[in-house]
């Protein structure tokens, strides 16, 4: 059997040899005899006819054109058809390897098409990849994915037998090198290559050479701002008549040698965008357009930073001279055997054209303005990019902003000119959408955001303290008593924005409990802290009316204010109440139980609180600065107050409460200058000290 399949594997590569479709081959499973049917040729597949390059005889060959199921990459397979010599890829998000023809047991010759079946990663070097395969006419790339790829130097080399190309699918964001990717593929007659991305590209040598029937390319999507090689890049593009390469960014470029070299039907060149300042010796430019004998039309740049190239064409000026080196400056030059008038420029002013800009004022909002440029000479409008760009500066605050027209280098104007536009200052825009607010004197501290902020900053007051203050940065207002304020934000005018105000009414009502008896005068020390007190429902006074304004407090009454003040939080339930003096039983028992869990009392140690003790102003302020979570005062150098020195239990709650305003000592009387810290608190003193601190 072995001997039967090397036989037919030889006639087969006979067949191929000599251009005929090879005989479908039967082998009789009864008889074990071998028998011809020479298929006819409707049906047969057709087989190309192969190149002639190698020398292998007819049995190397029928052994070199097998193989099915051969691994060529990282989850990849091949099948290869003698009859269509076909190759299938068997890959779903496998990798090939470049070595995949080898691995195969075949030679790139006897190739005819190439397609996979799933997704089909490429290499990242994926140089040479398909080159030689010379008779390959069918390539499907749908499958192919070249996200990975950074070299596609030579990737279709020598592929003669091409005439068309899909690449549309081909990722070449990561590629840097295209040298010779389709060098002598010289039946390919047209390349699109707009969706090529070439940011990283930085070798483009010998890309066309040698695409003898090429007749247009698509390079409009070439990014060359990083490319220094040009060099053959369209040597051999004989069938090319027009090339424009206006929109290569030529920033990098080094080398051109020979670049578009015997493209000897190209009548018309655009190079009217290139940078040659990398150019540093003639030789980088030798042979540039040696054998372009129909070059008619040369676009140059108008301004080039090199005049030693030496030029392979003959080039004459109006008068006849000839130039021997590329000229500085192109106006009108004579090319090559033809002496056809190449295209002429015509360089004016930009000055002197007529810019209109639009709209011409705008109104300030933290923005850059960018108006609308339009450029006119007479009646043609120029292009922005090709004839001039255009810059804004000072375009965000108010003022006077510049447009900058320049005109561009490949365009046919020169010069710059500028147009001022103005962007007027923005309305401070104030505003706080009331017109009046209600409060009453229990109410916590509260702001009325401004409708519109603006970075002009606004300034708050109020005209009536005694009723609220406010502040001034960020217009919180702390209710101070009864009656009527306004509130007022003011911005000054700046750079941006004009002045303005805006105010609204604050009416704090008087309480509506009826007046503690021993509390009508508003003028009164304590007034405003009793009825705020009274308002929160932290004290309901004494049976009699009174409040009992001057009466000593005890601390019993002292927890209850405390337990109040704070909202009257449930206190965690016990079995025993922590003190012997405080039965479940009594009125202040949950204030009192509270105080001990929140750790603001400990009572004393025989066990008692002490409930019916009247409470000192050192206590009063310990309780309070506990409840406030022992904030840590500002160290000082002395202690404002000689009869609470530094070494006192008291003295860092009795400093804390100086520094908070929430008390001043005795200023008049045997006690002036000192805080007290002995002296029994009335319970005026300590619902004072909590009006204070409510609002931190």
């Amino acid at each position: 059997m072995k001997a039967v399949k090397k036989y037919l594997a030889v006639m087969m590569t006979i067949f191929m040899i000599a251009g005929v479709c090879p005989a479908t081959v039967y082998a009789s499973p009864e008889e074990g005899n071998v028998t011809e049917e020479i298929v006819d040729a409707e049906e047969a597949a057709p087989v190309p006819e192969l190149d002639e390059e190698a020398d292998e005889t007819e049995e190397e060959i029928a052994e070199e054109v097998i193989g099915a199921g051969v691994q060529v990459g990282d989850g990849v397979t091949a099948t290869y058809d003698i009859n269509t010599l076909a190759v299938v890829f068997e890959s779903y998000g496998g990798t090939l390897w470049k070595d995949w023809i080898s691995k195969l047991g075949i030679k790139a010759n006897q190739i005819c098409s190439i397609r996979a079946t799933g997704t089909l990663y490429l290499p990242p070097d994926s140089s040479c990849l398909f080159e030689k395969c010379t008779n390959l006419k069918n390539l499907d790339l749908g499958n192919f994915n070249t996200s990975n790829v950074t070299n596609m130097a030579g990737m279709f080399d020598k592929c003669s037998r091409l005439t068309n190309l899909n690449l549309s699918k081909f990722d070449t964001s990561n590629v840097t090198t295209m040298d010779s990717m389709f060098d002598d593929c010289s039946s390919l007659t047209e390349l699109d290559l707009s969706s090529f991305k070439t940011s990283n590209l930085q070798r483009m040598d010998a890309l066309f050479g040698g695409c003898s029937s090429l007749t247009n390319v698509n390079l409009s999507s070439f990014d060359t701002s990083n490319v220094v090689d040009m060099d053959a890049m369209f040597h051999g593009c004989s069938s090319l008549t027009k090339l424009d390469l206006s929109n290569f960014n030529t920033s990098s470029l080094r080398w051109t040698y020979g670049m578009v070299r015997f493209c000897s039907n190209l009548k018309y060149l655009d190079l009217s965008s290139f940078d040659t300042s990398k150019m540093r010796d003639p030789y980088d430019m030798y042979l540039m357009f040696e054998g372009d004998t129909n070059l008619e039309v040369l676009r140059t740049p108008k301004k080039h930073s090199r005049s030693d190239v030496d030029l392979p064409i003959t080039m004459y000026d109006k008068a006849g001279n000839a130039y021997t080196t590329l000229p500085v400056v192109e106006n009108s030059i004579v090319l090559g055997k033809t002496q056809a008038i190449a295209q002429e420029y015509s360089v004016n002013d930009i000055s002197e054209c007529a810019i209109t800009i639009n709209p011409t004022s705008y109104t300030y909002d933290g923005t850059s303005k960018e108006p609308d440029v339009t450029v006119m000479d007479g009646t043609t409008t120029l292009a922005l990019g090709t004839d001039y760009t255009v810059t804004f500066s000072k375009n965000k605050d108010a003022g006077t902003a510049v447009v900058t027209i320049t005109a561009t280098d490949t365009g046919n104007y020169e010069g710059t000119v500028t147009v001022d536009f103005t962007i007027e200052k923005a309305d401070a825009g104030l505003g706080f959408g009331v017109k009046s607010i209600m409060k009453k004197l229990a109410d916590a501290d509260f702001t009325i955001p401004l409708m519109k902020a603006t970075t002009a900053g606004a300034t708050f007051t109020s005209d009536n303290t005694a009723v609220a203050t406010v502040n001034s940065a960020t217009g919180k207002v702390t209710i101070k008593g009864a009656g009527t304020a306004t509130i007022t934000a003011s911005a000054n005018a700046n750079a941006n924005y004009d002045a303005g105000s805006a105010s609204y009414i604050l009416i704090v009502e008087k309480t509506s409990q009826k007046l503690f008896s021993d509390v009508q005068n508003p003028g009164h020390a304590y007034y405003n802290a009793i009825y705020w007190a009274a308002d929160a429902g932290i004290t309901k006074g004494y049976a009699d009316g009174t409040f009992g304004i001057n009466r000593n407090c005890t601390r019993g009454e002292m927890m209850m204010f405390l337990w109040r003040y704070a909202g009257k939080k449930e206190p965690t339930a016990v079995s025993k109440s922590p003190f012997k003096d405080v039965p479940k039983t009594h009125t202040f028992y949950k204030a009192i139980l509270w105080g001990s869990q929140k750790g603001i009392t400990k009572g004393y140690p025989d066990g008692t609180f002490g409930i019916n003790k009247n409470v000192s102003r050192g206590e009063c302020m310990m309780f309070l600065w506990r409840l406030k979570g022992k904030p840590a005062p500002k160290a000082v150098a002395k202690a404002p107050f000689p009869d609470v020195p530094k070494s006192h239990v008291f003295y860092n709650a009795v400093l804390w409460g100086y520094q908070k305003n929430i008390t001043t000592g005795f200023t008049s009387g045997p006690l002036a200058g000192k805080f007290g810290v002995n002296e029994n608190c009335s319970r005026g003193q300590i619902v004072t000290f909590l009006y204070r601190a409510k609002s931190l």
